[in-house]
């Protein structure tokens, strides 16, 4: 349930404006599987932090990899996105430690940064998202923000 639907592809693709309002409205969260899932997957990680994090952060790095490795008409753009929702998720959490942070900035810098770039609308709104996640992250390699 991370992933979008082909009804969020259909809303993107008539009314983007609808796409976002309804991503980032509050009201909606409540009927939302996808917030459900992620709020899921931040306790589960929460609770389980030795067994789940480092697996669950596996998980998030092999869908960027294979993302980036992959031909374009290969690239498995919905898991993306999910991975990117995954990574934004489990902020508090990142944040939280310090051993984390370098990892995290280099998983944005590599993985989200780009997404700014995409042809697909969805995976920008979501970069953004994720950056508003990591607004507290003090980036070391503030070069990455500024190439473009």
């Amino acid at each position: 349930p991370l992933c979008l639907t082909k009804e969020d592809m259909v809303t993107w693709t008539e009314d983007p404006q609808e796409y976002i309002r309804r991503d980032m409205d509050v009201m909606e969260d409540f009927h939302d599987p996808r917030l459900a899932a992620t709020s899921f997957l931040f306790d589960l990680v929460k609770i389980r932090t030795g067994d789940c994090l480092p697996l669950t952060l596996g998980i998030i790095n092999d869908v960027f990899v294979n993302y980036a490795k992959a031909p374009p008409e290969n690239r498995n753009y919905f898991g993306k996105e999910a991975a990117m929702r995954m990574l934004g998720g489990l902020s508090k959490l990142l944040l939280s430690e310090q051993k984390y942070r370098q990892p995290v900035e280099q998983a944005i810098t590599q993985h989200v940064l780009p997404e700014f770039k995409s042809r697909f609308g969805f995976l920008r709104a979501r970069a953004c998202g994720v950056i508003g996640c990591y607004a507290m992250l003090e980036y070391k390699n503030q070069q990455a923000f500024a190439m473009g």
